[in-house]
């Protein structure tokens, strides 16, 4: 069960957002490319380390989200992850990934029987408030950011 693909939700993601083709999406099933784990939304973080502040974003104040895609086990652990979403990009998915293969989330049934399935985990990174994040920063404050 390891290495288990997450191409079927991010075609469906993308097909939500319309930047693929129903007609593609429709082809590449047919050739079985994609997993057909069944996709619980919201499934819930039993549990998580949190990720740590990158410290370059907490000088600059920089606030983010990352989204990962996530084939978790019958058991509730983490088989597989794959970006799906990060604003800004390149800030904080490290810190992410550090912690992901740690996290384990509540199991989903059919029947009696555990079953695996697909999720997305969103992150959010805040220093103070939402509403006192900015919605864009300038690509030179991010290059600072960004910068090891």
């Amino acid at each position: 069960m390891k290495n288990i693909k997450l191409d079927s939700l991010l075609l469906e993601l993308l097909l939500f957002s319309g930047t693929v083709p129903l007609s593609y999406a429709e082809e590449q099933l047919k050739k079985g490319v994609f997993d057909p784990l069944p996709f619980f939304n919201n499934a819930e973080r039993v549990q998580a380390a949190r990720p740590q502040y990158p410290r370059r974003a907490m000088i600059y104040s920089v606030c983010g989200e990352v989204r990962y895609a996530l084939s978790i086990s019958a058991d509730g652990d983490v088989l597989d992850s794959k970006l799906v979403y990060s604003q800004p990009s390149g800030v904080f998915e490290a810190e992410v990934e550090k912690v992901i293969s740690t996290w384990k989330f509540e199991r989903q049934f059919v029947g009696d029987k555990s079953i695996a399935y697909q999720t997305v985990a969103p992150t959010k990174f805040i220093l103070m408030d939402e509403e006192s994040c900015p919605k864009f920063y300038s690509e030179q404050l991010l290059k600072q950011v960004r910068q090891q």
